[in-house]
């Protein structure tokens, strides 16, 4: 069976990341909590909204 590997979008990528980052740290990781509130376009975030996102998982 020929499978095609899974191609996250540049979306899905930063939320994995940013995930990894957070359950690394010890800080909640779940996607509902932390980008709850935070408007992630399919292309691009604003770079205030990766600053409060950083905030939220203890980075500065």
């Amino acid at each position: 069976m020929n499978q095609q590997p899974h191609i996250l979008s540049p979306k899905e990528a930063f939320k994995a990341c940013f995930s990894a980052v957070a359950a690394y740290l010890g800080r909640p990781s779940a996607e509902t909590v932390l980008f709850a509130g935070v408007p992630i376009g399919e292309s691009r975030i604003e770079i205030a909204d990766i600053r409060h996102l950083a905030e939220r998982i203890g980075l500065e």
